[in-house]
């Protein structure tokens, strides 16, 4: 990785030799997770894929903005964690008006607002923001691990994917990270919050048939460190 001991930091454009699951990629990422996230000793960094040119199925979530009077659409609508070690920097930063355009995207992604979890307009099987699934993170030689959705019901209605926050279980829930949220039981027993990943939505899967969700409280503090984890404050 170019400059390691630096590392990336937010609005650089880095390219990534990573394929993933999606088909996603090789490609030029922007970063978007924080530098306070960034700089810790994590193995992955968030980022969406930029490309130039202006798509004409790009839609609300990839906006096409202008980098040195040529258009660029940047392909928020997924999320993705980029291992730094497949990353070299392309020099390259986005202009403040254009982290602006790329903000405003996730916040919408993050924000949207929908009926509640007990609301009986609500679509059967539909995920919603606090609610606690299960996901294959296709992890060799581990089982689906419990994630709770953080993006809005019309991010995933029009996109068929959710931005989730991985759940990890823990024996000593008080050891807890900065970006971590201590989960009480009896949901999903002692976790703490660590990762967030694009999933789609199909592949979420549902314990119970009423379903589980997290405590307002914990929705709240889940929240707000997601926002805080992609820059958004």
């Amino acid at each position: 990785m170019t400059d390691a001991q630096a590392g990336p930091r937010r609005g650089e454009v880095w390219c990534s030799g990573e394929v993933f699951a999606d088909g996603a990629g090789p490609a030029d990422f922007v970063v978007v997770s924080c530098d306070e996230w960034n700089g810790r000793r994590v193995a992955t960094v968030l980022g969406v894929e930029i490309a130039e040119g202006q798509q004409e199925d790009a839609g609300r979530y990839a906006p096409v903005v202008m980098v040195d009077g040529r258009p660029f659409t940047v392909y928020a609508d997924q999320i993705l964690p980029i291992p730094k070690t497949s990353m070299t920097s392309t020099g390259a930063v986005m202009a403040p008006e254009v982290m602006k355009h790329i903000d405003a995207v996730l916040d919408r992604a993050l924000a949207g607002s929908g009926p509640s979890p007990r609301d009986p307009s609500r679509p059967p099987g539909h995920p919603y923001p606090g609610q606690v699934r299960f996901a294959d993170l296709h992890i060799p030689g581990q089982a689906e691990k419990p994630v709770v959705v953080i993006s809005s019901e019309a991010y995933g209605a029009e996109l068929g994917y959710a931005l989730v926050i991985v759940c990890r279980q823990t024996s000593n829930p008080g050891n807890v990270h900065d970006f971590d949220v201590v989960l009480s039981p009896p949901h999903i027993g002692k976790v703490v919050v660590s990762a967030l990943v694009t999933i789609p939505v199909e592949d979420l899967r549902e314990r119970s048939p009423s379903g589980s969700a997290l405590t307002p409280s914990e929705r709240a503090q889940v929240m707000t460190a997601a926002r805080r984890m992609l820059g958004l404050g």
